[in-house]
This record gives structure tokens, sequence and C-alpha cells, in this order.
């Protein structure tokens, strides 16, 4: 059985590292992994805020 690294399926599936597919897959994961720190953090410092145009606040954890 022939074994892959994970940067082998990254090449295959999203093209070599500096194309530009690839680089904007991997700046697009960069930004999604910045948001899931702040929303964890915030989550974890019991910060919540009010939804886009309302004064209402979230009360069921989900942060906006």
């Amino acid at each position: 059985m022939e074994t892959y690294t994970f940067e082998d399926i990254k090449d295959e599936v999203y093209g070599a590292k500096g194309t530009s597919r690839r680089d904007n897959i991997e700046k697009e994961l960069a930004t999604l992994q910045v948001g899931l720190q702040i929303r964890n953090a915030r989550k974890a410092l019991h910060m919540i805020q009010s939804p886009p145009h309302t004064n209402q606040t979230v009360s069921d954890g989900i942060l906006w």
C-alpha cells in the first residue's frame, strides 16, 4: 500500500505551493483560523456581541 503525505495530497488537489490557487486557499484558511481563534477567545472570556443592526444580545453562545 502506498502512503502519501498531507503535502502530497494538497499538491495534487490544490496545486503546487506558489500557484495562485494554492496561495488563495492557504490565505483563506489562515483568515478562517484567526477568526476562529478570536471567536474562541471571546467565548472563553464570556464576551458577546449584538447581532448586526439590532440591539438584542445573543444569549445562546453564537458570536456574530
